[in-house]
């Protein structure tokens, strides 16, 4: 998605940065999860410039409030003015420690009341973000709102976990040689550039192995394997040189067979054994099809992952 600046693949030029963001939508808790939340926004905005922070919080109604969004636009029916300036006190006290690049008039804060799901999308529509970040405790259900988040919104996802890394050295986006992976590559590759010397982007394919007594061989078993390895090889350098010509020798393959039918949590896996920083995903459409369709090894990977910062990109 296109936020304040045009995203390139190449790096920045003029000392400007390729990839800036006018205004990120961020949910905030008011629990343990809005620490690590914020302080990685900290850390993520000295790579990509976050211009204004819109922070939400939504106050759980008993009843359904969006019925009388027409009738009350400015303020949630039921909440009352002194509960609305006791959570916002609240949010102003998390962000206190935010970065001084990222105070005063750069935040602003919203009180909503009824669905969380709900506020998070009407929000995004009213104006436009250039990404929407959540934060994310073990257990808890932010999984679920991230899976329903990516369905529903039009903008990039960013899902922090507690103790979330604050640095950005290697960055694994998992592909399937599709277009959605592939945008998803381009903006590993702009995030690369703007986070400086020593960053990395590895693109990781996890394939099945051929169940081999569906195939006549004329080959060994193991010239069948080596033959199989060679073709993800060439496949891999194809669409790399096709999706991202000239840009071959920054970005590292690791190619994963596995006899598993679970792609997630072997994503997980090898993302944790690369000392992965951010993994980057690429979501389906924007069609209602699309949207029903969001790959079950996403939805999976959202709900498993406790450790490591995702971005699914639109």
């Amino acid at each position: 998605m296109r936020t304040a600046s045009e995203e390139k693949t190449g790096k920045p030029s003029g000392g400007s940065p390729a990839f800036e963001i006018k205004e990120a939508l961020v949910g905030l808790a008011l629990d343990k999860s809005d620490a690590s939340l914020l302080k990685y926004l900290g850390f993520f905005s000295g790579v990509v410039p976050l211009q204004h922070l819109s922070l939400l919080h939504v106050v759980p109604s008993p009843k359904p409030v969006w019925p009388f969004r027409a009738v009350y636009p400015e303020k949630p029916a039921g909440l009352s003015r002194e509960k609305e300036a006791e959570v916002v006190q609240a949010m102003q006290a998390e962000t206190k420690k935010m970065p001084p690049h990222l105070s005063g008039d750069k935040l602003s804060y919203t009180v909503r009341e009824g669905s969380l799901l709900e506020e998070f999308v009407t929000i995004a529509l009213e104006k436009e973000q250039g990404l929407m970040a959540i934060g994310k405790r073990p257990g808890n259900n932010h999984g679920l709102l991230a899976k329903n988040l990516i369905r529903h919104a039009t903008t990039n996802l960013l899902i922090v976990p507690e103790q979330s890394p604050g640095h950005l050295r290697t960055i694994v986006v998992p592909i399937d040689f599709s277009e959605n992976s592939s945008r998803a590559l381009k903006l590993a590759l702009v995030l690369k550039n703007q986070a400086g010397k020593g960053a990395r982007v590895i693109a990781l394919n996890i394939y099945q192995r051929p169940n081999l007594m569906s195939y006549k061989l004329d080959m060994t078993p193991e010239q069948f394997e080596r033959n199989i390895q060679e073709n993800h090889e060439k496949g891999f350098e194809k669409f790399i040189a096709e999706q991202l010509p000239g840009f071959e020798k920054d970005v590292h393959p690791m190619l994963v067979e596995s006899d598993l039918p679970d792609i997630a949590h072997q994503i997980l896996e090898q993302s944790l054994k690369a000392k992965a920083d951010l993994v980057i995903m690429g979501s389906k459409g924007h069609s209602k099809l699309e949207r029903l369709l969001l790959g079950s090894t996403t939805e999976t990977l959202l709900n498993i992952n406790e450790e490591i910062p995702m971005m699914v990109v639109k």
